[in-house]
């Protein structure tokens, strides 16, 4: 097998490849079955739909995962972070989250995705919901960590906690360790 030529958004790249399979990108393989290099072949990508739900069912048990945790340094018999200020500001950067929301009033939210909070405040996957959602209206609202939506605001918001300059969780431990010298 010689050099093939392959197009991605309208730019060229030159590939050379002694397999009949090649990757054109990060998890893309493609098996080449058509040796004729007159007969052009379309690739079409599109988003794992499987993937997806089982990544949004990940965040409903990751989130009420965290919320538990947080839950168990407040009230009576509090753990031992008990009324340390880092408490409610990650309370409050999961309830921000878990109420997030961008465009217009009919684009897509986390409940509409599935991600649906009960009256007790736990969250929940109904993968129904998300099955009814166009792929275009599920990257619209996920959109990505550098260019908008929900992950960006969620990237946005564990960085402002977990930044080792800036972050919250810096400033509580320097805080805790002041106190404790």
């Amino acid at each position: 097998r010689s050099s093939d030529l392959y197009k991605v958004n309208g730019g060229t790249t030159d590939i050379t490849t002694n397999t009949d399979q090649i990757t054109l990108a990060p998890g893309l393989t493609v098996n080449l079955l058509n040796q004729d290099p007159s007969t052009p072949v379309t690739i079409t990508v599109s988003a794992d739909q499987t993937g997806l739900s089982s990544a949004l069912s990940g965040l409903a048990t990751a989130y009420n995962s965290a919320r538990n945790a947080l839950a168990a340094q407040t009230g009576q018999n509090a753990g031992p972070l008990a009324g340390q200020s880092i408490i409610y500001t990650l309370r409050n950067m999961l309830g921000n989250l878990a109420q997030y929301g961008s465009g217009p009033a009919n684009a897509p939210t986390l409940n509409s995705l599935g991600l649906q909070i009960g009256q007790t405040g736990t969250m929940s996957f109904n993968a129904s919901a998300f099955s009814g959602l166009s792929a275009k209206d599920v990257s619209q609202f996920l959109g990505s960590v550098n260019s908008g939506g929900f992950l960006q605001a969620a990237n946005n918001a564990l960085n402002s906690v977990n930044d080792p300059k800036t972050g919250s969780l810096e400033d509580s431990l320097n805080s805790i360790q002041g106190e404790i010298a």
